[in-house]
């Protein structure tokens, strides 16, 4: 929140310099610069903001140990049964229902 409002706090006085710069001064190009530093603020800032939509997107998850310790266990589980794991996925739809897998299991035949 503080980054967001010193951004804005000096995208305006960017813009009032600029201003000053064109009106007296006759120097136009600070127009230009002052906007492609305010583009370049906001580009930034967003970028977490569009990693963290992405991320929700494509039902990401972070490879936690707890995540990691589900994955070796249910391996080492499924191998006692002769089975594989093809694919293995875990993501989290919200705060509040946890971690949910879905898995691709080849099952071999017993002997």
């Amino acid at each position: 929140m503080y980054l967001h409002v010193l951004a804005d706090s000096l995208s305006s006085l960017g813009v009032i310099v600029s201003t000053i710069c064109v009106k007296y001064y006759g120097i136009m190009i600070t127009d230009s610069i002052c906007s492609f530093l305010i583009a370049a603020m906001i580009l930034t800032s967003g970028i977490p903001f569009i990693k963290m939509t992405a991320r929700q997107l494509v039902l990401q998850t972070k490879n936690t140990k707890s995540v990691k310790g589900f994955k070796r266990e249910l391996r080492e589980e499924l191998g006692k049964r002769n089975c594989e794991i093809k694919e293995l996925a875990v993501w989290r739809m919200g705060k509040e229902t946890g971690k949910i897998a879905s898995a691709k299991i080849l099952v071999s035949e017993g002997e």
